[in-house]
């Protein structure tokens, strides 16, 4: 398995990942890239996948600026490959998790942002919590 992450600073602060099972990386990219020769993993499919780490990443981070009103960056991906290593979010910071299926296999994308660092007023708890205003400086 491997795992890709992106940091996201400025207003938001917090981490993007993506863990694909090794064959499905090597895969995507053989697919992305209309290569079949590609079928094991190497420096084509490690820059493919943190290609698409960081459209996956920028288009949350555009998301998010979107509706929350942030001025968030982001940074290069740092890849993560091999068997049996960990990767973990602060514990400080909400996560939140979702697993997709593609080609028969399971891969997965976390995003964990910590939203007290903005500078927003917040309604609510949970699933209702919801932007109230942007703070002046």
């Amino acid at each position: 398995m491997s795992r890709r992450r992106s940091l996201f600073f400025g207003d938001l602060s917090g981490t993007c990942s993506i863990s694909f099972p090794r064959d499905l990386a090597v895969t995507l990219v053989s697919k992305m890239l209309r290569d079949d020769a590609i079928d094991d993993l190497n420096g084509d499919v490690i820059d493919g996948v943190r290609e698409l780490v960081s459209l996956t990443a920028g288009g949350a981070k555009a998301e998010l600026n979107s509706v929350l009103g942030t001025n968030a960056a982001m940074s290069l991906p740092v890849i993560v490959a091999g068997v049996n290593h960990n990767l973990s979010h602060r514990p400080d910071i909400p996560c939140v998790g979702s697993i997709f299926e593609l080609e028969g296999k399971w891969f997965t994308l976390e995003v964990a942002i910590h939203l007290e660092k903005m500078k927003h007023v917040w309604e609510g708890e949970g699933t209702q919590r919801r932007l109230v205003r942007q703070v002046e400086d």
